[in-house]
This record gives C-alpha cells, structure tokens and sequence, in this order.
C-alpha cells in the first residue's frame, strides 16, 4: 500500500512553518535562500547559471515528515524519498539511510527502511540539509508497505493491512450535494426570486422505469448533503401505474420509514406490470409533516440523493437494477443559478453513488494492482471461453488462466478470449485490475481534475495540512462485480 506524505514542516534558520503543502514548503525554502521562486518549477536556466550556484556552509534547512500508526507497526515499512542522498535522515531521532540500489517508481526515489525505528502513534521523519544546494527541491514523501489506511479529520492514519474485496454491495453516496441530490422547492424559499420558486407543501416525484417491470426492490440513499441530514425523508408512501395518468396510481408498493443519513436502505416490494411508480412523501427527519402550509425549520424542504429500481424488466429473464429510468414529474425543486442546483434528474442517473473501490478500502492511494481470483470446474471442454468483466474500473486488466497470461482488457467490450487456456476440470482464473498513477501522484486538492491535469493543479492545496481524508479527490478503481467465464457454443 501506499500514503502520499504531502505535507510536511519545514525549518529555515529560525523560521518554521509547520503543516506546509510540499509546493509552499519548497518555495519557502528556496525564496529563503535568495530566489525568487523555485528555480526548477518557475525560472529559465541559461546554461548552469543556476546549477553553479554555491551556499555558505551554514545554509540549509530541516523538513519534517509525520504520519500516524495505530495498534502496531507494519513489519514492512519504507518511505520513499526523492534525492535521499542529498539529506542526513532520522525516523523519530533514529538515524536511517536509503537502501543500496533500491528505488520506487524513479531512480532518484530512494527507499529507507523503516520498520525498526518507527513506532505507535506518531511518527517524525527529518530531513536535514546543509549546506543548501539548488538540488533540494521539496516533494512528497511516500510511505509504503503492508498496512491500510483509516480517514480522519487530518489525513490519513495507518493501521493493521486488510485485503482489498469485491465491494458492489457498498455503494455509498456523494455528500457533494449540488448535481448529484434532489430538495424539494420547499415553502417560502427565496421569495426575491419570483416566478420561478414556488411553495411546495405537498412534495411528490414520479418515476417512469422505461417499460412494464416487475419491481422487486427500490433502493434509496436519502438525503446526506454534511450537516442536512435531517431534510431527508422520514416517511413515504409508494405506488405504482401502468400508464401514469392522474388517478391511475392504485398499485399500492407500502408505506416505509427511511432512515436519516447515507444509505443504500433497500425496500421490499411486489409489483407486476408497472411502468410508473409514485413516492408521495409524508414526513422528513427535521420535525415536518406534509402535506403542510408552514414553512417551519428550513422552509419545510425534503429531498433525496438517489433512487434505484431492482425487477425484471419485459423482455428480461432475471432479477436486475433497471436501468434508464426518468424522473416523469416532480412537485418542485430548487434549482437556482448561482445558488444551488438539486434538480430531480440526478435521482436516477448515477451520477452521486460511489462504488466502494480501493480508496473505499483503506488504498486511496494505491496503484500497482490487485489480483481478483475465482475457479471454474469444467468436466469437458469444448466450444470456445471468454472472461467478461461487467463492472470495473482501472487502467488496464491482465487476465491469467491457469498461470497463463490470456490476455489484457483495456476496451469495449470488457472481455478476453480464454479458449487457449482451459483444461479439463479445475480451471484458475485470476484477473489483474491495474490503476493509474493519478491515486498516488495527484493532484490531489485541486478539486475532481480528470483528463488533464496541469503544473497549476498540483499547486492547488490548502495552506496547512494535511486536510480531512475526504477532500482528497482519488479515482475508484477496483473490481466492483465478480468476472464471469462464458460458454459459447
């Protein structure tokens, strides 16, 4: 596993800035001793103008590195630091130097054992550089070894290693509310905003599945907007029509309480032949009842972050999660330019759940890959075998049967022809999910950069750090679905 080390407290002469994203505490460093900005990052170099630059013997600085681990110390434990032999380094007061001849990821990346000198709690890795050369460029530092990775309220913590899994049964739910949530119009809410905010006292949504469906299950996450909670749903009823005509909504689906906060809450229901289904709510979880007239706590607003529908749809044979569903009417929003943007439309479209990939796993960080493995008995071979991959996602995955490298999957459609490989009876089948290496190098505060990353978004980070685990922007990769062995004839 790995822990991207950004932050970090950096000493020149009697000044010390404590909790110093990796490009402040640089700049600090280098404007300290007489440039202008970093040379490396900023200046043009004619010739070695500034690689001949000299410091007085007492130049330098001290910089430090902290991380936390909790119940035990990984027996394997390193920490990669970039240019190594340029700095005399201590773990805790304990001097340890970079291993011989071994690096991560780069050369330069030199790899420091660890294991003996760290310890419980919290841990300081110094750097100390003297005299100053133009050469000590700060980055950060990386940690890694057997160990997963907690959240807390700054940064990370280390504690005891726990296997990555398959995780589709824990999606979870954004609490980035604008794009992703649904809030009714509520009563009273920006009334300078006339005509289009309108009281909504009677707050209903109507859902169109896309054809006849026999619902089995409806899945809600309520609303989880960080503290709002208490504006998602309480109590609701739900029915279901063939037509969606006014009136025609006699399926009755149950009447539920919902619990507050993020979910999935499944709802067991039975209804054959519906193509509509109706949620009127009833109650929410900040003390209203509707319908009601009375704007009382927070303009009497409710909402959703996300609805999904499991049956068997026409023309299918097997239990699913019904795609292409529309929101066909809804009682009101609120929706307003510049303020806030929690239109019913992403109730349906996926756009807020998270599957729980390796970031959701303790491995924010990670990278390199991870084998997922499932064995297949196969008495007589014959016709031809593909692996297929239904949800998934990374940069590349290297499939293996029996020991032998089959094939890769990198495109549409997620499959790989296996024939080759498969022997009578048992058959291993190992499939390798690789990630990218934006998880480990960032940028990581600069908001979700996808695509193109530039120089200017590594330096978008807060001042002092290192900030609550959940602001890091990471990408979910992982296997999401077990991988399937089809048969064709």
């Amino acid at each position: 596993n790995v822990l991207t080390l950004d932050y970090l407290d950096v000493t020149v002469g009697d000044e010390t800035l404590e909790g110093a994203h990796c490009r402040r505490a640089t700049q600090f460093v280098f404007s300290r001793h007489g440039f202008e900005r970093n040379p490396w990052f900023h200046a043009i170099q004619f010739r070695d103008e500034h690689m001949r630059r000299t410091f007085p013997p007492d130049s330098g600085f001290e910089a430090t590195y902290r991380f936390t681990i909790k119940d035990e110390v990984p027996a394997d434990l390193q920490i990669v630091i970039e240019r190594p032999d340029l700095y005399a380094i201590t773990c805790n007061g304990t001097p340890v130097a970079p291993e011989e001849d071994a690096w991560w990821l780069d050369r330069s990346f030199g790899r420091i054992d660890l294991a003996a000198a760290a310890r419980v709690g919290e841990n300081a890795v110094t750097l100390r550089a003297r005299p100053f050369t133009v050469y000590h460029e700060l980055e950060a530092a990386y940690l890694l070894g057997a160990f997963t990775l907690e959240p807390a309220e700054s940064g990370f913590v280390v504690a005891p290693d726990a296997p990555l899994d398959v995780d589709s049964d824990t999606l979870r739910h954004t609490t980035v509310a604008d794009g992703n949530m649904w809030l009714s119009g509520g009563i009273g809410f920006r009334p300078d905003l006339p005509p289009a905010r309108k009281d909504d006292g009677e707050p209903f949504l109507v859902f169109d599945l896309g054809g006849p469906c026999d619902v089995q299950a409806v899945r809600i996450f309520n609303y989880n907007e960080p503290n709002w909670t208490r504006l998602g749903v309480r109590r609701l009823a739900i029915r279901g029509s063939s037509t969606g005509k006014a009136g025609s909504f006699t399926v009755d689906l149950g009447t539920f309480e919902i619990r507050e906060g993020d979910g999935p809450q499944t709802l067991s229901v039975e209804a054959r032949g519906v193509r509509f289904v109706r949620f009127d709510i009833l109650s929410n979880h900040n003390g209203v009842t509707f319908p009601t007239a009375d704007p009382g706590d927070y303009f009497a607003m409710v909402g959703l972050s996300a609805v999904q529908f499991v049956g068997v749809p026409e023309g299918s044979e097997r239990s699913e999660t019904v795609r292409g569903v529309a929101v066909a009417e809804v009682s009101s929003e609120a929706s307003i330019p510049g303020l806030c943007d929690r239109r019913a439309e992403y109730l349906v479209d996926g756009r807020g759940l998270i599957a729980a990939g390796w970031n959701r796993q303790g491995h924010p960080f990670y990278a390199a890959g991870a084998a997922y493995t499932q064995r297949f008995e196969i008495p007589r071979p014959s016709g031809r075998y593909r692996v297929e991959l239904p949800a998934w996602h990374g940069s590349v995955a290297r499939v293996f049967v029996n020991g032998h490298l089959a094939g890769h999957v990198a495109y549409r459609p997620w499959e790989c022809d296996v024939t080759e490989w498969i022997r009578p009876g048992a058959n291993t089948v190992e499939v390798v999910v690789i990630g990218t290496l934006k998880n480990t190098l960032g940028p990581h505060h600069a908001g979700a950069v996808r695509g193109l990353a530039t120089p200017g978004h590594f330096n978008r980070a807060p001042a002092t750090g290192p900030p609550p685990a959940e602001t890091y922007d990471t990408i979910d990769y992982g296997l999401f679905e077990p991988f399937m062995l089809r048969y064709l004839p």
